[in-house]
């Protein structure tokens, strides 16, 4: 009595997978469509990644705790900008703002929070009771004006406008109170030593503005 004996044919993955008689298995070539260069992705396990989150959101909830996080830094977005702050900054400002010296504003804008340890981002924004960013205005003082020209040759055209700018600066502030607890999911998105930054510190800073405004941090 003879067996028969049908080969097998590797699949587009390269595993060998037998003949099926209701449905002929094709041979598929290896190629970069058919089995991508890249190695396959590995989810990591949801258990293990809950676990690691509130091993790493604890160890942050402490150094905010204790204050052991060094010289804050932020990075804000201000004026159409985006600028990195840290205490006794100064960034210039070609927009003119409607405050006077010595008031104080709250840059609600922030992108990015980041201390020793570990670095909070926002997605795309950190949320505002998270992060306090603040700038107190010192000098607004007119400088040299702004010059717009239009001119086209042999057109008899020629238009020419001048702008005011404005000068102005700002005081810093310094981290005032302390951080609520880190104790939402949304709040993780990884640290700078630990691979896992964290959403959460509360930073007190000033700004200071320049040819519009300028804000010292």
């Amino acid at each position: 009595m003879a067996a028969e004996c049908a080969p097998t044919l590797p699949g587009p993955s390269g595993h060998t997978v037998p003949p099926d008689p209701a449905r002929p298995w094709r041979y598929v070539p290896k190629t970069s469509l058919s089995s991508p260069p890249w190695p396959e992705a590995v989810l990591p396990d949801p258990a293990e990644e809950t676990r690691h989150h509130a091993e790493v959101v604890g160890k942050v909830n402490e150094m905010i705790a204790k204050g052991r996080y060094g010289r804050l830094f932020a990075v804000v977005h201000f004026a159409s900008h985006q600028w990195k702050v840290t205490s006794e900054d100064l960034i210039l400002i070609d927009n003119e703002l409607d405050i006077a010296c010595g008031e104080r504003v709250r840059l609600e804008k922030v992108l990015l929070v980041g201390a020793d340890d570990f670095t909070l981002l926002g997605k795309p924004l950190l949320g505002k009771d998270l992060v306090r960013v603040e700038a107190t205005v010192i000098e607004k003082t007119e400088s040299w004006p702004k010059i717009n020209m239009k001119f086209q040759k042999r057109k008899n055209y020629k238009r020419k406008k001048a702008c005011p700018v404005r000068h102005g600066r700002g005081h810093q502030r310094r981290l005032s109170r302390p951080a609520q607890r880190l104790d939402k999911e949304r709040d993780v998105v990884g640290s700078s030593q630990q691979n896992v930054a964290q959403q959460h510190a509360l930073s007190e800073l000033a700004l200071y503005t320049g040819t519009g405004t300028n804000l010292r941090f």
